[in-house]
């Protein structure tokens, strides 16, 4: 296999008749090309989408959902889905090629990962489902540990879950959600096993379910709903931190006239606390986002915004990442029935908007799930192998 660093299109990609395939039909060096030996590993491929830089990512299947970026250079995904769905992969060269770390038994091989995150203290966590009964797996400083493994011997079928997002939050407790169903666990001391969740939404909402979670300050949130729900913000009850899960809610669909069913599908918190929200309205089949102002567990704090109008491809819309840093929001989806990459970007802390969705040559990528703001960088991951990063200083 051979690479070639950023000189040119350096790879012709076409989709192939499968759906979710694309297969290499050519290689075409260009001037400032230089050929580069990356046989025993993946290869990323070089191409200028506009302001954006593109690599391909191994996840080739349609959906891309875990992304977690380090650094310019340092950065990983995991490959969740599709038939070709396993492995976790790591870029120590900003997305030019990727390799799989070396763990026990080539669990990392073979593992569905969901979702990358890492806490403040520096461990990456990998959630998904794995070989032994992995669900959240450890990475620090290139050794593997297995942080949460289903148990032997009869387990519960809330044991049992593929895990989603997974998190840790600075004072010895930890929780993980379902990326199928309703079920949580949770872990009122991360030194002892962990406890059925479920009924954390009691006293706030009929029944829920996490799509999203994050840790800030000592605290859970998260987002959730479902087709047929309104769409949901929850929260850590602080008196309610211990032996048990407590969440209050904030419904972010309004009530009466202007109410929506829909999904909640990301939560994004930057370093100062404030949030944003991806999802989609599903009575119009649009693309929506929520940010804060204030208290986030304050309903009037949150501010919807229906960013469809503002698509320059029309369609119905969709989002499902979002991160944030300061007056900087972003959020990535797709046009749904098209599987065309979609993004949106503020540069002024909401009060407006614009469409900057990445292309290859002129031609659009696949759905967007994930983005990052790292180093002075816009990263974002997505379906059939797309990874993209944007300097800020184009925006």
């Amino acid at each position: 296999m051979i690479g070639y660093t950023e000189g040119g299109v350096c790879v012709a990609l076409q989709r192939s008749p499968m759906r979710h395939r694309l297969a290499v039909l050519s290689l075409l060096v260009l001037p400032g090309c230089e050929e580069l030996d990356v046989s025993s590993e993946p290869t990323g491929i070089v191409s200028d989408l506009d302001d954006f830089t593109g690599y391909a990512h191994p996840c080739v299947a349609y959906h891309t959902q875990a992304m977690w970026v380090d650094s310019r250079d340092q950065a990983f995904v995991g490959c969740g889905t599709g038939a070709s769905g396993e492995g976790l992969y790591h870029t120590t060269d900003g997305g030019r090629t990727w390799s799989i770390p070396a763990s026990p038994g080539g669990v990392l091989e073979t593992m569905r990962v969901v979702d990358l995150w890492r806490s403040p203290q520096g461990t990456l966590y990998i959630s998904g489902t794995g070989s032994g009964g992995a669900r959240v797996l450890t990475l620090v400083d290139g050794e593997v540990g297995s942080f949460y493994l289903v148990p032997e011997s009869r387990p519960a079928y809330w044991q049992t879950f593929l895990v989603g997002a997974f998190r840790v939050d600075g004072q010895g407790r930890a929780l993980a959600s379902s990326w199928t169903g309703d079920d949580v666990l949770y872990w009122p001391d991360v030194n002892e096993p962990p406890i059925n969740g479920a009924g954390w939404w009691e006293g706030a909402v009929s029944h829920g379910k996490f799509l999203s979670a994050e840790t800030y300050d000592g605290r859970f949130y998260a987002t959730g709903s479902t087709l047929s729900d309104p769409p949901y913000f929850y929260y850590d009850e602080v008196d309610s931190a211990g032996e048990t899960l407590r969440m209050g809610a904030i419904r972010l669909s309004p009530e009466g006239a202007g109410s929506f069913y829909g999904e909640a599908w990301d939560l994004a918190i930057d370093a100062q606390g404030d949030m944003l929200i991806a999802g989609v309205n599903q009575a119009t089949n649009s693309a929506v986002a929520w940010y804060s102002v204030g208290d986030p567990t304050e309903p009037s704090s949150w501010i919807l915004n229906d960013l469809a109008p503002l698509a320059s491809g029309g369609s119905t819309t969709r989002l499902y990442g979002a991160c944030r840093d300061g007056e900087l929001l972003v959020v990535v989806g797709d046009y749904s029935q098209r599987g065309r990459a979609l993004l949106f970007l503020s540069t002024d802390g909401g009060q407006t908007w614009e469409e900057r969705s990445p292309t290859r040559g002129g031609q659009a990528v696949a759905t967007l799930h994930r983005c990052q703001i790292v180093d002075e960088h816009l990263f974002v991951a997505g379906g059939e192998g797309y990874f993209g990063s944007l300097p800020l200083s184009a925006l």
